[in-house]
């Protein structure tokens, strides 16, 4: 599987569950979302409106690194980032890359996560 370029973040809401099990917590904090990734209550509106800003704004860094990386005009970058997982064929259907890359001594074994050259060992797509 593949995707385009896109941003997430997850974030786990665990009020129900610590509230089942008799768990509350107290917050004193400096600044109004100092604590706002917290896991234990849900977010605020006013929360989810900043973290949503903050989503958007790595997306657009994001997107101008993509678009200068692989020389691309913004517009045409913003087109196919809409975080779509595909298979790698309907990626190269649709000339977002050229090709697919598979090493065969990948195939046959595992990256060695000790090795600084295999720690993100998989499928290379090559830019359109």
């Amino acid at each position: 599987m593949a995707g385009s370029v896109g941003v997430i973040y997850l974030r786990p809401v665990l009020e129900q569950l610590l509230s089942k099990v008799g768990v509350d917590f107290s917050s004193y904090k400096s600044g109004g979302f100092k604590d706002m990734t917290r896991s234990w209550l849900s977010p605020t509106d006013r929360e989810s409106a900043k973290f949503q800003e903050l989503i958007n704004e790595i997306f657009d860094n994001f997107l101008a690194v993509v678009a200068e990386g692989r020389s691309l005009d913004e517009p045409k970058v913003r087109e196919i980032a809409s975080g779509e997982i595909m298979t790698a064929q309907k990626g190269i259907g649709r000339g977002w890359w050229t090709r697919l890359l598979i090493s065969k001594t990948h195939l046959r074994q595992p990256p060695n996560p000790e090795d600084e050259n295999q720690r993100h060992v998989g499928y290379t797509l090559a830019a359109a």
